[in-house]
């Protein structure tokens, strides 16, 4: 193995983007130390905390038993790229902010919000993949042949999804913003593919020839016609005013169940509160009950896209300019022929676009085992 993830640690040094107000400006800093380990009898994965940081334990030994798929599945089970209920953990989440930001951090229009816990997760997840694809190379294996098996073997063989196509792979000895260009249309392709096939049923090479101006964020959940994510009714304020009296850590009562009929509904508004968003169908079927109860009385409406809407923000803060200027606009650099001028600026831009097309594979796969699951 390579001394780079032999190494006892990697540190990551996690700072504030700047905010929308240089004078206000609040730094936080985090130690995080990412360690690939071989040794014997160690569990999967281990988080502890040393001086002023985490440090991340992950054991070689467990994957090199992984077959290909369960390799891919590293990035929810290990790395925690989504949770439980399929939702990606990389996202903006305003109820994480610090003090400070909720201080001195204001709303711009135009401007994708982060805080230091988005950075954090974000950066963590970049450097578990750069080690973990360093591993693969070890094992005659990358990230992007993963990728490849995830998507045309692992769909086909466990849901009967076949996507009509064979993923087009950069080469290994090819630059990082060449391999941009190859990975990037591939990206755009794949969902386009599953949003016609949400939509009749199979992927039609006529139809998807004929379907312009397709957008990732565009693309619909198989559960279209059964409820996928619940989110607060825009302008909603009477939800917002009981979550607030119960999980504020502003207001005078806190987490008060008296203040509700049942634990169900507790269990919604907190997820809602967490979140902004619920996976229907990864609820308990009071909660469930409990939603559309909410829905009828106006609190929640069901979103029936493939991402959520905190998700479909991250994808377009990644990927391109079409609702943020601030973002990192990947795919739009990149195909029109920009780029970088130097070359660890391509690499950590190609290792952010297979971020993004992980995490889409991963809801693909989300999506695709909840509709088998409710044909049973």
């Amino acid at each position: 193995m390579s001394p780079s993830i032999q190494a006892a640690a990697r540190k990551l040094e996690v700072e504030q983007a700047r905010l929308p107000h240089k004078e206000n400006t609040a730094y936080i800093k985090v130690d995080i130390s990412i360690e690939f380990d071989p040794s014997e009898n160690n569990p999967c994965k281990d988080v502890s905390w040393h001086d002023n940081g985490y440090k991340l334990v992950y054991s070689t030994r467990y994957m090199d038993r992984c077959s290909d798929t369960q390799l891919f599945d590293c990035f929810r089970t290990l790395f925690e790229y989504t949770d439980r209920d399929g939702l990606v953990n990389l996202c903006y989440n305003p109820r994480e902010d610090h003090l400070l930001e909720r201080i001195h951090t204001d709303e711009v229009k135009g401007l994708y919000r982060t805080n230091s816990s988005f950075q954090l997760k974000n950066n963590t997840a970049m450097h578990q993949l750069t080690l973990f694809d360093q591993y693969l190379h070890q094992r005659g294996k990358s990230v992007a042949s993963l990728l490849q098996h995830y998507y045309t073997r692992h769909f086909r063989t466990d849901y009967g999804y076949d996507p009509g196509h064979e993923l087009s792979l950069p080469q290994a000895d090819d630059s990082y913003a060449n391999k941009i260009k190859v990975l990037a249309p591939e990206l755009e392709s794949v969902v386009k593919r599953y949003d016609l096939f949400v939509e009749a049923g199979e992927v039609d090479p006529f139809l998807y020839e004929y379907k312009t101006g397709f957008r990732i964020d565009d693309a619909h959940s198989l559960l279209k016609e059964q409820q996928k994510y619940a989110v607060i009714a825009p302008e909603n304020n009477e939800i917002y005013k009981l979550m607030y009296l119960l999980f504020s850590d502003q207001a005078g009562v806190n987490h008060v169940a008296p203040y509700l009929d049942n634990q169900a509904k507790m269990d919604v508004l907190k997820q809602l509160w967490d979140r902004q968003e619920i996976s229907y169908h990864h609820c308990t079927p009071p909660m469930q009950a409990e939603i559309m109860r909410m829905m009828d009385s106006g609190w929640l409406e069901f979103d029936d896209h493939l991402l959520s809407p905190s998700e479909r923000h991250w994808v377009n803060f990644y990927l391109n300019d079409a609702e943020y200027s601030n973002g990192l606009k990947i795919r739009n650099r990149y195909a029109h022929g920009q780029g970088n001028l130097r070359p660890e600026e391509d690499r950590a831009a190609y290792y952010a676009l297979l971020l993004v097309f992980i995490v889409l594979l991963l809801k693909m796969d989300d999506d695709l085992a909840l509709h088998q699951d409710l044909k049973k």
